[in-house]
């Protein structure tokens, strides 16, 4: 579980450094195209290179240092399937409440029900 929500902290850090970077509002951005994004690129580095190599690219940064280095990772990387879709409006006037076919037995069968029907 622990492990779930540092994910989850490293994501949404990188969802509002890839807003502020593009100059697109947070809440234009969707997290879970993101989330995707991320996890393919992090799946790739897996599958490439070795926890050895990887260690070796890995330089320790300050606070500062990787708040420059995020702007800069981010800047001009924006894809369009990272904006957030529209909710969509319901088309049309409202649709009629149809009356249920209910059982009034506990055990009617099909055909008993279907006959009631008006």
């Amino acid at each position: 579980m622990s492990l779930c929500l540092v994910v989850y902290n490293l994501i949404r850090m990188v969802h509002q450094y890839a807003a502020v970077a593009n100059d697109r509002p947070p809440e234009k951005v969707s997290g879970e195209m993101l989330f995707r994004d991320v996890r393919s690129e992090l799946t790739t580095v897996a599958r490439l290179l070795t926890p050895a190599h990887l260690e070796l690219l890995l330089v320790p940064l300050g606070p500062e240092q990787l708040q420059a280095w995020l702007l800069k990772l981010l800047q001009g990387t924006w894809h369009r399937k990272w904006t957030k879709s529209a909710r969509p409006r319901p088309s049309g006037p409202p649709k009629p409440k149809t009356k249920k076919l209910r059982q009034e037995k506990p055990h009617d069968s099909v055909f008993r029900v279907l006959r009631r029907t008006p």
